[in-house]
């Protein structure tokens, strides 16, 4: 979370489950912040209901992917989503 705000990255790829702080609420702390509301954020996650993909975009995710995934669908959803912002 620190990180994204000093470093303000082009995107930010999450895991929903994560140590400590869960990538939702990285998500919902980082559109919420003035300094990092702007950065797409995509959620990766293990859990494909679509009440869970609901949430995620509620928090402000700007993309959600179930795993297992295809890279390359990946990788053209960050490339799409950073383009998009510049």
């Amino acid at each position: 979370m620190r990180e994204a705000i000093e470093l303000k990255p082009d995107l930010v790829l999450t895991d929903i489950m994560i140590p400590r702080l869960s990538g939702l609420d990285v998500c919902k702390r980082l559109k919420a912040h003035t300094d990092t509301f702007h950065i797409p954020i995509i959620l990766i996650t293990a859990h494909s209901s679509l009440k869970q993909n609901i949430e995620g975009l509620q928090y402000g995710a700007d993309d959600y992917i179930t795993k297992p995934f295809d890279m390359e669908l990946l990788l053209l959803k960050c490339h799409n989503l950073i383009r998009n912002r510049k």
